[in-house]
């Protein structure tokens, strides 16, 4: 075995247990002493005598499949979560074709640099996670013998200042819709501080209109299942959008009868901002989730435990980020909540 040191890179050679003679890349010269490859190349040694065989070379598109079929199945991820981590490969294509041990950190930092051009800092930094999660599974599986992706520089995510609406607001944006439907995804919204995919999933079943209470059973966390008690006004609306619906059906279908399309509520919300004379940007979920929670504790009736019941929270760390938000919608607090908002 020896170190060598080659267009400034360092690299131990060694015959695996086969005999084959292989040439392993550790990193930059300026990553690496002299100390740490040798012990690297007493490690490696050690595995020698073990019965080590280097594995084929595998591309990261394969490896990448390889642990996304693995760890959906032993996750049971959920189709949300599998589509996210689909996108995500999708956006790290630039290393499909490279042999994963050929992977250097100064190929992820120029693929970070690249990234950050087209999209925000959050979006990066989950890209990174995955990527590190698919390399650490070629780890584990003897394709890698390091994860070249610990500990890489990530770019910092800005704090965002959240935007709500005032029940004055509130008003206004829901007389410049131009859709019902739209107008009473809006509307349930405002008053029950729903997630994106939570409202998206949510079925007629999913509603009782007797006890005036909904249902949360597809949310993102097994925390964020959980029920609520929604105000008069709305359940007399949603009944009626929903008498001619079936128990399975989804509350807001779209056309072909699956959840509807975020993309066309974005736009409607956008249009009734616009003609409401509202111009700052507004996110339609996330900043309509805070909204209601914050509007809510404005109601005086909630306690921080009723909180963390209706955001679907178990770590109230998490739940102080919704500042001043309030908890479960309790029959009276619904109704407050309610008159506050003018339905």
């Amino acid at each position: 075995m020896s170190v060598t040191v080659r267009n400034n890179r360092v690299s131990i050679r060694y015959r695996d247990a086969s005999g084959k003679m292989v040439r392993e890349t550790l990193g930059l010269r300026k990553d690496w002493s002299d100390a740490k490859a040798k012990a690297v190349e007493r490690a490696r040694r050690a595995d020698v005598h073990k019965g080590y065989v280097k594995p084929k070379s595998v591309t990261f598109k394969r490896l990448g499949q390889e642990w996304f079929d693995d760890t959906a199945k032993a996750n049971a991820w959920a189709v949300r979560t599998e589509a996210a981590y689909r996108t995500s490969l999708r956006r790290l294509q630039s290393f499909d074709n490279n042999k994963v041990e050929a992977i250097r950190r100064n190929d992820i930092e120029s693929f970070v640099k690249t990234a950050m051009k087209k999209y925000a800092a959050k979006t990066v930094n989950f890209d990174l996670s995955t990527l590190h999660a698919v390399l650490e599974y070629g780890v584990r599986r003897e394709y890698l013998q390091a994860n070249v992706a610990l500990r890489s520089p990530r770019p910092r995510i800005k704090k965002r200042q959240w935007r709500i609406l005032t029940p004055e607001e509130i008003q206004l944006v829901d007389e410049r819709f131009d859709n019902v439907e739209a107008q009473l995804i809006y509307r349930t919204l405002v008053r029950t501080g729903l997630r994106r995919g939570e409202i998206r999933h949510l079925k007629v079943q999913d509603i009782d209109f007797i006890r005036n209470a909904l249902r949360v059973v597809e949310s993102k966390t097994e925390e964020g299942e959980r029920w609520m008690s929604l105000p008069g006004s709305l359940v007399v609306q949603l009944q009626a959008w929903c008498v001619d619906k079936d128990p399975g059906q989804y509350v807001f279908p779209s056309s072909l009868g699956n959840p509807f399309n975020p993309e066309w509520y974005a736009n409607a919300f956008n249009r009734a901002l616009s003609r409401a004379g509202v111009t700052e940007y507004i996110r339609p979920f996330h900043d309509m989730r805070h909204t209601s929670l914050t509007l809510e504790a404005a109601t005086g009736e909630s306690n921080f435990i009723a909180l963390m019941a209706r955001a679907g929270h178990t770590d109230a760390k998490v739940t102080r980020q919704y500042t001043k938000l309030a908890g479960v919608l309790f029959p009276v607090q619904a109704e407050a909540l309610d008159r506050l908002l003018g339905g």
